[in-house]
């Protein structure tokens, strides 16, 4: 009973935590050079009168592996909260560079992973991203791509109606540059627009009857 209770916890929070952080490393990393990011903001609800982005959080960090070649790792702190340790282990990869007004082109790659605790029950999701940025005016960085969470466990779901094999995210974001070492991030997620949102259990906002809004800060720390 106990196991069945953690599964169905963990069925609930994949929905709402589908893209519970902004976007990895839309440019990758210099050869050899490393971050570490904290990022804080979720889909926007209505709460106690208030319009607030859930407060998901979150620290990551990431490793230049070449000059086009970024892997990373993640941990969620809300999730670690509620006894859930939430992980996403992942790579982004330049396809084409920026030249003039033509925008950089980059993918991503990622396994994203909720385990129960203290029992061990786990989900996997693995996710795809395409996604192109502009970096101009020496400071500032305009990007916007797509993403698609895969689903593999239908059979755990109570309602087959409310499933998608892939989840997809649409976004656009600013990133502005403090200095070669500090970044700042505000980033908007319209999420799995497809897909109707008067049967959850938190009251998104919405422009309709599908999908949500998602809100997103994000500091990194470059060295």
């Amino acid at each position: 009973m106990r196991r069945m209770i953690r599964l169905l916890f963990i069925t609930f929070l994949s929905l709402i935590l589908f893209d519970c952080a902004p976007t990895r490393f839309v440019e990758p990393l210099h050869k050899g050079q490393k971050a570490v990011g904290f990022n804080f903001g979720g889909p926007v609800i209505d709460f106690a009168g208030a319009t607030i982005p859930i407060p998901f959080t979150s620290v990551y960090g990431g490793y230049g592996l070449t000059r086009d070649l970024t892997l990373y790792s993640g941990l969620h702190l809300t999730a670690a909260a509620y006894k859930t340790l939430q992980l996403d282990l992942g790579a982004t990869y330049r396809l084409l560079p920026q030249y003039r007004y033509r925008p950089s082109v980059g993918m991503g790659a990622a396994i994203n992973s909720i385990t129960a605790l203290p029992s061990g029950v786990s989900r996997f999701f693995p996710q795809i991203d395409l996604h192109m940025h502009w970096d101009y005016a020496a400071k500032w960085r305009t990007y916007l791509g797509a993403s698609s969470w895969l689903d593999f466990f239908s059979h755990q779901r109570q309602s087959k109606d409310t499933y998608r094999l892939s989840v997809f995210n649409f976004y656009v974001g600013q990133t502005f540059k403090l200095s070669k070492q500090w970044e700042l991030n505000l980033e908007y997620k319209w999420l799995d627009p497809w897909d109707r949102n008067d049967w959850t259990v938190v009251q998104y906002v919405h422009w309709s009857d599908k999908g949500a809004q998602g809100l997103y800060f994000n500091v990194i720390y470059k060295w």
